[in-house]
């Protein structure tokens, strides 16, 4: 099973890279030519399907060799910012670092896939649940830090609501009456 995710990787991860090149160059087609759809407009599926299912090699095929490096950039600094945010959530809470964990590996899962089926990201479902899921990540420091400072908070006694109980005997004498 471990060689067919390696095939498949290889097959329609990195070749429609080297197929986006040969076919537009290294400044890639534009944007548009791997979409879904394109070739019905001329050419046919022999000139833009080859990179539309691979991620990367839809990147390159639109943006070429440049919008590839600064794509693959853009996705390493988000990594970094992701690490620092989960050293973060779980240096102040287990249980919002438990949620950071569990956030960020729905959204590597779903890296994964762009990299070989990137068609399903034309969705509008998939893009806002991945967008939310994304902005949960991104909130947990703040939800990390609100726990903290809720458990750090000191603990003040809270007068009871109830009015205190005075026996009926106890009132009248305070009231002047035998």
């Amino acid at each position: 099973m471990g060689y067919d995710v390696s095939d498949r990787f290889v097959g329609l991860g990195l070749e429609p890279v080297q197929w986006a090149i040969d076919g537009f160059g290294w400044l890639g087609g534009g944007l548009g030519v791997a979409s879904q759809g394109a070739q019905h407009f001329g050419g046919g599926a022999e000139v833009f399907g080859g990179a539309g299912e691979g991620g990367l090699g839809k990147i390159t095929a639109e943006l070429g060799v440049p919008g590839l490096v600064i794509a693959l950039w853009f996705g390493f600094a988000a990594l970094r910012y992701g690490w620092h945010v989960l050293k973060f959530v779980s240096q102040r809470s287990t249980t919002v670092a438990r949620l950071a964990y569990g956030l960020v590996a729905f959204l590597v899962a779903n890296l994964a896939v762009f990299f070989v089926a990137t068609q399903l990201f034309g969705d509008l479902f998939v893009l806002l649940l991945l967008g939310l899921i994304a902005g949960f990540f991104l909130a947990t420091p703040v939800l990390a830090e609100r726990e903290q400072a809720r458990r750090s908070a000191p603990r003040v006694p809270v007068a009871s609501p109830q009015p205190r109980v005075v026996p009926a005997a106890g009132w009248a004498r305070r009231a002047g009456r035998p």
